[in-house]
């Protein structure tokens, strides 16, 4: 009889075995549900944070867009480069969409960007041509300590085409608003699934 220590080696094997097969091995069958998670990146592959509702007057909308017109790689600042992907008008569109305040009170909320149908947040028409589901709401973010389960956190969406991905910070508003949930702020950064050979020479 093999001893102990032996058997629990192979049992550990046997376990890594069926991992890499079910990620990597036949996808036939029924789907491995997986929960959809973000990388925040490094500072070269990300964008700075920006207040919502974005406004024109410190130019955070031009910042954005120089950023993503650069495929999101600071590295390539002043470089003329333009990332192959790069769409002005889709992207002012979807900037725009950040910096409009609905009702006015000055704070970007769940529902400029959200429906609730039947309990489920479905992206509001104008905001489905901008931005595709799911919702991320795992965020790894090495800058900041983990967040507990009461927390608020933040979440992130991808744009139409997955070239860039967006995320939100959010914040417990007290005060008159008897502490609603608004969107602080959103960040733009490089999907970790990207492959930056993307660039015109």
């Amino acid at each position: 009889m093999k001893n102990v220590p032996s058997v629990a080696k192979m049992l550990f094997v046997l376990l890594v075995a069926v991992c890499i097969f079910q990620a990597c091995g036949p996808k036939s069958g029924p789907s491995v549900k997986t929960t959809p998670f973000a990388v925040v990146r490094g500072s070269d592959l990300r964008s700075d944070e920006f207040t919502l509702p974005l406004e024109k007057e410190n130019k955070a909308i031009e910042k954005l867009l120089n950023y993503v017109k650069i495929g999101g790689d600071k590295k390539n600042e002043d470089t003329g480069i333009v990332a192959d992907f790069y769409d002005e008008v889709f992207y002012t569109d979807l900037l725009n969409l950040l910096a409009a305040d609905m009702d006015k009170d000055g704070f970007f909320e769940m529902e400029d960007l959200f429906d609730d149908v039947e309990g489920e947040r479905t992206l509001k028409e104008n905001v489905a041509k901008h931005f595709t589901k799911p919702i991320i709401y795992s965020i790894f973010d090495s800058r900041k300590e983990r967040p507990d389960k009461r927390s608020i956190r933040p979440f992130a969406l991808k744009d139409k085409d997955g070239n860039m991905l967006w995320l939100f910070y959010r914040e417990k508003v007290k005060d008159k608003n008897d502490g609603k949930v608004f969107i602080r702020c959103v960040m733009a950064m490089v999907p970790i699934s990207r492959d930056l050979k993307h660039f015109k020479k």
